[in-house]
């Protein structure tokens, strides 16, 4: 799991850069499909690295992770909503960074990504980053 640090930026940051999109909190929560809007989104971090980028004091420790996005969209439709939405997504983060945390790469939506009961249309857009902690 990323860094409380990346995950706190990236969840302020959310509702200021894609104010259209909700995102729910969906880790060891199963929502009620029933109650979700047409379109909306969910997170999960990874940090499958960190190492010492610099030496010396302060020496710089560099997270390299991926932000998951998962985009859901009512079934039945054509992929517009969810290519929109990727693209809204891709707009707001593309250049996005904070203070020690940048956004290094994020990809085009990729479909059927994680779950779906049929009446959902799901597909992930991935954001790397780099953190760099000066300890």
């Amino acid at each position: 799991m990323s860094s409380k640090y990346v995950r706190e930026q990236f969840r302020a940051a959310w509702p200021v850069l894609v104010p259209t999109i909700p995102l729910y909190e969906t880790l060891n929560v199963d929502p009620d499909h029933s109650q979700m809007p047409e379109l909306w989104c969910t997170v999960e971090f990874y940090a499958p690295n960190e190492y010492a980028a610099s030496i010396g004091q302060p020496s710089c420790r560099r997270e390299s992770g991926t932000i998951e996005l998962t985009l859901v969209v009512r079934s039945g439709t054509t992929d517009s909503a969810m290519n929109d939405a990727a693209e809204v997504i891709r707009d707001a983060f593309r250049y996005w960074s904070v203070p020690e945390l940048r956004v290094t790469q994020i990809d085009p939506p990729v479909a059927t990504k994680g779950f779906s009961d049929g009446m959902w249309y799901v597909a992930g857009v991935d954001i790397a980053y780099d953190y760099d902690r000066f300890i």
